[in-house]
């Protein structure tokens, strides 16, 4: 193989290496984004515990205008 042939093969190599490297890393990042959107979901509609119910006085309210 000569030197021509490897230097024209270079950039087509790299273009599709980059695209398929783009893609994946694309997906990659998709899958994990939805991932972590579900679970930040899951612990608002349905947390493992519910809240502890707080008792409210006026007294927290002097300070207000």
């Amino acid at each position: 193989m000569s030197l021509d042939v490897v230097l024209d093969m270079i950039v087509p190599v790299l273009l599709v290496y980059s695209f398929v490297y783009t893609a994946a890393y694309v997906a990659f990042s998709s899958a994990q984004l939805e991932k972590n959107t579900k679970t930040l979901i899951h612990r608002i509609v349905a947390p493992d515990q519910p809240p502890e119910p707080e008792t409210i006085s006026f007294d927290r309210l002097n300070g207000l205008p």
